[in-house]
């Protein structure tokens, strides 16, 4: 099993379950594939590189065909490897064969009709210069709008908690590190930030 929790190995017996009913909250991205298979053994890390990426996104279930013949019947899968991407307890979309990364994340974007990592250059650009002209306070509104959006985005939470020390808030910045999650305080991004307050 996978240290992630979105990779998963599935069997017939919990295939309805894991890929077909799961599909209906997410995307269930299928990997057939057998260890006797060479183009299988590249396919499969790109796709675990992958999915990785995506977060909660997508779940990508791994299918040893030897060991679930009747799945793979049912399927008509001819040849291996096979990528089925299941949406809304149906087959959305599908490839065969060892695909280049770029196209496989093309794959991938297409069904779940949004982008795997989204660029946020010109966002953190903005940031900068507002940063540089001293506009703290509309920094801050603009940051707090978009970490509600990208909780994730451990760079705003950053650049949020300095335009609070600049703005000499210290009640809010506590209020604000108490308030996230236990790993995100770990981060050394958020500890660094964390030991500057202390010099106010």
């Amino acid at each position: 099993m996978n240290e992630n929790n979105n990779i998963i190995d599935v069997n017939e017996v919990d295939f309805n379950d894991k890929v077909v009913e799961a599909s209906q909250n997410k995307l269930i991205v299928v990997d057939f594939w057998a260890p006797w298979c060479g183009p299988c053994k590249q396919l499969t890390p790109l796709l675990e590189k992958i999915i990785i990426q995506c977060g909660d996104k997508v779940t990508l279930v791994k299918i040893n065909i030897d060991d679930n013949q009747q799945i793979a019947a049912q399927l008509r899968i001819q040849s291996i490897p096979t990528v089925y991407a299941f949406k809304n307890k149906q087959i959305v979309n599908a490839f065969q064969g060892v695909l280049p990364e770029k196209q496989i994340i093309d794959f991938v974007e297409k069904c779940l009709g949004s982008k795997i990592n989204e660029d946020f250059t010109e966002f953190y650009e903005q940031i900068k210069i507002g940063m540089s002209e001293n506009k703290f306070e509309e920094n801050k509104d603009l940051l707090l709008e978009f970490i509600a959006n990208n909780p994730e985005e451990i760079r705003a939470l950053e650049l949020y908690l300095e335009c609070l020390i600049e703005l000499r808030q210290f009640e809010e910045f506590d209020t604000f590190i108490s308030s996230l999650e236990k790993e995100v305080k770990e981060k050394d991004e958020i500890k660094k930030i964390n030991k500057k307050i202390r010099y106010y």
